[in-house]
């Protein structure tokens, strides 16, 4: 459990630590705002489940990867991830518009100190949509989740109000929700490949 959860803040340190020099050194940035992000209307309600990306990562990775293979699939498409993004952002600065408002409720007060706390770059690929992709992806590897009914469905599910809480709290534009989505089947599909082995192998030692 204690090689699980270092390996895991290796992985989130590998993303953000990149990820901030990145976002406080970027000046020009693209703007692609679509007809699909004019039509979505500001709900900050929705900021609940945007911050739900890393808990659920968490457990995820603690109670449903019970083999070896599965985790250390986890870890090359995370780590494939988190430098994708990171060359992405690097390559292409892109920014987002977002609202002002006076916040009221407890909602509007996260959405709130979540602008003050990440600067509106490093928006394409959306790393909260890459991410929550990514543990989907690895609940479907999961040996221990194909035996629990109906569990994948609700892993998608998530992975696609993750998708939409970006847009709601004008976090992100479509393009760079659908290209998360790109980002991590990507990965995924590499370190199926790079692995070799999908669900054999011994038990993590905890």
């Amino acid at each position: 459990m204690f090689t699980k959860g270092l390996s895991i803040i290796g992985v989130i340190a590998l993303f953000l630590i990149p990820y901030t020099f990145i976002q406080n050194t970027t000046g020009h940035a693209l703007n692609h705002k679509t007809f699909v992000d004019m039509a979505v209307e500001f709900q900050p309600q929705w900021i609940w489940l945007y911050h739900s990306v890393l808990p659920v990562l968490f457990l995820t990775c603690f109670f449903l990867t019970t083999r070896a293979t599965e985790f250390k699939m986890f870890l090359v498409s995370a780590i494939a991830v988190a430098l994708l993004l990171n060359f992405y952002y690097i390559i292409v600065p892109t920014t987002c518009d977002r609202p002002q408002f006076v916040p009221m409720t407890i909602s509007e007060h996260l959405v709130y100190w979540t602008y003050q706390n990440d600067k509106p770059y490093n928006c394409f690929p959306s790393g909260h949509v890459a991410f929550a992709w990514l543990t989907a992806f690895m609940a479907i590897f999961s040996e221990r989740t194909r035996k629990i009914q109906g569990v994948n469905l609700l892993f998608i599910l998530w992975a696609i109000g993750v998708g939409w809480s970006t847009l709601a709290v004008k976090q992100h534009y479509f393009t760079d929700v659908f290209a998360g989505f790109l980002v991590a089947f990507c990965c995924s599909v590499f370190s199926l490949c790079y692995v070799a082995e999908k669900t054999q192998g011994p038990r993590l030692q905890d």
